[in-house]
């Protein structure tokens, strides 16, 4: 990493963390992610490319998603965006018309993750309950301005505490 008076300068492909982890989206190295930097990532995540009525980030929303569904599959709910901490949330239509080398870098990335931490693959029930998100969403963040998103710093705690709770849920 080559840091000057105006700009940090990372390899190709590369992103830097909130840990200052520099970290390659085509081949990410497991121990360079961190819970701290996925947390942190996805609570200063906007959802719908921040065209919602208050700040609602992908953090919060995840947690929702995690109560719409089983105990067992919680832990994969709170990490079903975790690779857009790197990547960032691309929008369905704007996905929809990635290259699918870039797909499948992003499904890789994430698959990184869950191997990282014992995350089970994500269910039906789980893309389900995102969907069911999703409306709620809609209705209550776009349409109107029904509800007041937590904060960056409260979304990142909210996050680790489910994340911690259910890591050692899944190990008893």
């Amino acid at each position: 990493m080559i840091k000057d008076s105006t700009r940090l300068v990372t390899p190709k492909n590369s992103v830097v963390t909130y840990s200052g982890n520099v970290i390659d989206l085509f081949k990410p190295d497991p121990t360079l992610i961190l819970l701290e930097d996925i947390a942190h990532g996805l609570s200063n995540i906007c959802r719908w490319n921040g065209a919602t009525k208050s700040f609602y980030s992908v953090a919060e929303h995840s947690v929702a998603v995690a109560r719409h569904v089983s105990l067992g599959e919680q832990l994969a709910a709170l990490f079903h965006d975790a690779e857009e901490a790197y990547w960032g949330d691309i929008t369905r239509p704007v996905k929809a018309m990635l290259p699918s080398k870039v797909i499948e870098a992003i499904l890789n990335f994430r698959q990184v993750i869950f191997d990282k931490y014992g995350i089970l693959p994500i269910t039906e029930q789980i893309n389900e309950a995102d969907d069911k998100e999703i409306m709620w969403d809609y209705e209550n963040l776009i349409k109107a301005n029904k509800w007041e998103g937590w904060k960056p710093k409260e979304a990142k705690q909210r996050w680790l505490e489910a994340v911690n709770f259910y890591l050692k849920t899944a190990k008893l």
